[in-house]
Order: structure tokens, then sequence, then C-alpha cells
């Protein structure tokens, strides 16, 4: 059973790799990859160029069970996640989790062939402690009828199921970054040291 972990990365940050390590860990995974997305379909361009946005992720590549996938980049046109996971799906003889956070997990059902998405892998959805009611409130009957709060039925089945996991909540956003360093500020505590030295050897997110 491998995580996927598809995003932006502009930049990469721990609120990104932290849930990562933590899912590998207490779920089982053999691994998370990180898949960094080339042309996202529900927003706007990234700030650092493709090359960039690689570089930073290959960085924490290899480290906590953590695998930097570029399968994204190489491909043409829009990055949808059915692709991605097809693609994976047909190279990897395991079960996929694709993991997404509660903000995702709403508008989910506005995604490109998010029912075949569901027939290619599992869902974990990372969200706050106590928000679990609510969050399935927000769901289609027929999504609530997948929906479990225990790990073992990721283990049972090999996709349909979507698993709301409490995680812990890193309030830290890609957004907020690009605006400090636009301000001559350095973010702390916020990415490790070596992607920071990559942003600044590269004067990334300057003004």
């Amino acid at each position: 059973m491998i995580g996927v972990l598809g995003g932006i990365f502009d930049p990469i940050h721990f609120g990104h790799i932290k849930p990562a390590i933590t899912l590998k860990k207490e779920l089982g995974l053999k691994e998370v990859r990180l898949i960094p997305c080339s042309v996202p379909p529900h927003r706007l361009m990234p700030e650092a160029e493709s090359l960039h946005r690689w570089n930073m992720v290959s960085i924490i590549s290899g480290q906590n069970g953590i695998v930097a996938d570029p399968r994204e980049l190489e491909r043409e046109g829009i990055s949808y996640s059915y692709d991605t996971i097809f693609s994976l799906h047909k190279e990897i003889d395991e079960t996929i989790c694709y993991i997404l956070g509660a903000d995702a997990l709403q508008t989910f059902e506005s995604w490109y062939k998010y029912e075949d998405i569901l027939t290619l892998c599992n869902l974990i959805v990372t969200s706050r402690p106590g928000s679990h009611p609510d969050l399935i409130k927000s769901l289609s009957p027929a999504m609530q009828s997948r929906v479990t709060s225990d790990p073992k039925d990721l283990q049972a089945s090999q996709h349909g199921k979507i698993l709301l996991y409490d995680a812990d909540y890193l309030d830290i956003s890609s957004s907020a970054i690009r605006a400090a360093i636009k301000k001559g500020e350095h973010p702390k505590y916020v990415f490790p040291g070596a992607v920071w030295k990559y942003i600044k050897t590269n004067h990334l997110y300057e003004a």
C-alpha cells in the first residue's frame, strides 16, 4: 500500500512533509510519493517554474520513505489526478491511497472523472480533530457511503474507501511563505534548511 500526495509545492513546506511522514508511519504505507503538479486544473499557475518546484521536492526525496515522482511534470496538458492515478495503477501492483485535505474532499465531486478515481484507489483525507461530522454532511450520499474511520478498511479494499484521518494541523501556507519572502523576510521553521538555501540561491519568490 502506497500513499500519493499531489500538489503545487510552491514551495514545499512542513505542512506537506509532516503529514506524509506521519501517514506512512501510522498507516503502514510502504512509501509516500510526492507528485508536483504541472498545470493545475482548479487554480492559477504556480509562481516558481516546474524545474525549481521539482528540485525543491527532490531535496527531501529518499528521506523517511518519501519519494519524488515527476510524472505530472513530464506529461503535457492539464495535470488531472485521474490521469496520474491511472498511470500509477498500471505500473504498481500495490493498493494506492490518494492523500488530500478536507477542503479538497469538499470539491472532489467536481474533479475530472472523480468516480473513476474511486475505482482505482482509496482516499485518505487529513482533517482537523472533531471536524468529521461536518465534513461528512458536506458530501453526497454516495460519497458518504464510502467513508470510514478505520484504517483497516484500506487494507481490506483496493479502492473506493474514504478514510477520514485526524492529522496534526500545521498552520503553514505556501502563499504566506511567498509573501514573506517578497518582503525580504526569512520564514523560519516552515521548511527544511536545504529548501530555504535553494530558494535563496535561485532568488525565488523575491519582489
